[in-house]
């Protein structure tokens, strides 16, 4: 989506890296898991200043 692309961004490195660290460290019977929700309802759109980014929420 456009105007998104760090919050994206940042949100594919947490998933990428769990996966990484699961596959490290699963053979040590550690668990890792991420909690990745769809949309939730938070103060976060009332901190965007970019009007076309808060015309999309």
């Amino acid at each position: 989506m456009e105007k998104f692309s760090v919050y994206s961004g940042t949100k594919a490195y947490i998933s990428h890296l769990t996966r990484r660290i699961r596959v490290e460290l699963g053979r040590g019977n550690v668990r890792v898991s991420a909690i990745e929700p769809g949309m939730v309802d938070t103060e976060l759109p009332g901190h965007v200043t970019d009007p076309d980014a808060s015309a999309l929420g």
